[in-house]
């Protein structure tokens, strides 16, 4: 059996390559999904020098040079004035983008994203009667998004699109990459053989697109918590992963009425590239001040016994609205409301209020519980 991203461990290897591999081979497949109906972008963030411009470069290296658009610095206005075709099935790859700050976010990105398109309208003047004319111009995805950043966090619409990854920057992470320059000083080069041959792996899938049955792909949709949000927004994307790696492994896989069937190590592979990715996302949402709000609720908010059991009276000895926990916290209750916002958006926390009253919240489970955010293939 061909296992395809054991090839680009190699060829990592053979380049000296220190960052994560395991964020190296998600951004492969998610270049791969640029011949996908729902490409997969990916925003990459780490401080100046902390090797996320090695990840994206590295990566790059391996896709022909006709099936990407690599820039730094461009502007949103820039990419809206490209040719109709010029994004279409292709890896965009932005170096710092210039626009990731702006406070409304990036509409011309975002429309690329979610449209798979940019359309522009703009006026033109006729220099003999001043008359306006409006002409309408495209730029046709679909497209896959790679970006760089060095901001902590973008407009929560723009980063929504995106699968986020934030590179290690721990001391152990530095000295890898030290090493791995030590190395690279006193080795041969890559050998461009190497970079050619993970190129025709990208060439042979464009040449060999099929269709892609994901058959339980419901059985996701079902085994998914729904009180996290976040699994909610990527679950496109894992589909769209879970195609790639199928395809990229077709000569493996039962094909059926000319559709290559997905079956367990699609999932599992994208599942274990995913999981990591997913559950530091959402932990990095909780803070200090969410914990102490979760305590307190867990103090005096808790049901014996099961919801489903109790009774109104039960209910009204329950008192954490937001007004009670801005009091005993010594918050203000517009804080308050912010982080359990955020806590139910994480699935930590349930408002079990009655209609006369707006909020009384109980814990659903503990942040710890997030560090399984996919379900196994067991439990599919």
């Amino acid at each position: 059996m061909t296992k395809k991203l054991e090839h680009l461990d190699a060829a990592l290897k053979s380049i000296y390559f220190a960052g994560n591999t395991s964020n190296a081979k998600l951004l492969f497949l998610a270049s791969l999904t640029r011949f996908s109906k729902k490409p997969v972008s990916v925003l990459i963030k780490g401080a100046s020098g902390s090797g996320k411009s090695e990840l994206m470069n590295t990566i790059l290296r391996f896709i022909p040079e006709a099936d990407k658009e690599v820039f730094t610095g461009i502007s949103e206005k820039s990419i809206s004035f490209m040719g109709e075709n010029s994004l279409r099935h292709k890896v965009l790859a932005i170096q710092e983008f210039s626009g990731l700050n702006n406070p409304s976010g990036n509409t011309i990105l975002r429309s690329l994203l979610s449209e798979g398109k940019i359309r522009r309208q703009t006026s033109i003047t006729d220099a003999k009667d001043n008359n306006f004319t409006t002409q309408v111009s495209e730029v046709m995805g679909p497209v896959s998004l790679f970006m760089t950043t060095t901001e902590k966090s973008i407009h929560p619409e723009d980063e929504n699109r995106m699968i986020s990854i934030t590179v290690d920057q721990s001391a152990e992470q530095k000295r890898k990459v030290l090493l791995a320059k030590a190395d690279a000083f006193n080795g041969i080069m890559a050998s461009q053989e190497i970079i050619k041959d993970m190129q025709s792996i990208s060439i042979a899938y464009r040449k060999a697109l099929k269709k892609v049955e994901i058959p339980y792909a419901k059985n996701i949709a079902e085994s998914m918590d729904t009180n996290f949000d976040q699994v909610l927004r990527h679950f496109d994307k894992i589909l769209s992963l879970i195609e790639a790696h199928a395809l990229l492994h077709q000569e493996d896989r039962v094909i059926k009425d000319e559709k290559v069937i997905a079956n367990e190590e699609d999932y599992s592979v994208v599942c274990s590239l995913l999981e990591p990715i997913l559950s530091t996302e959402s932990k990095r949402e909780i803070d200090v001040v969410m914990i102490k709000i979760m305590n307190t609720i867990k103090e005096h908010g808790e049901i014996k016994g099961d919801f489903l059991d109790s009774t109104p009276d039960d209910f009204d000895r329950l008192d954490t609205s937001n007004a009670f926990l801005a009091e005993k916290l010594q918050l203000s209750e517009s804080v308050v409301s912010e982080k359990c916002q955020k806590a139910k958006e994480l699935g930590l926390i349930v408002n079990h209020a009655p209609k006369n009253k707006k909020t009384m919240y109980t814990v659903l489970r503990n942040p710890v519980s997030l560090d399984k955010v996919l379900p196994s293939w067991s439990e599919l």
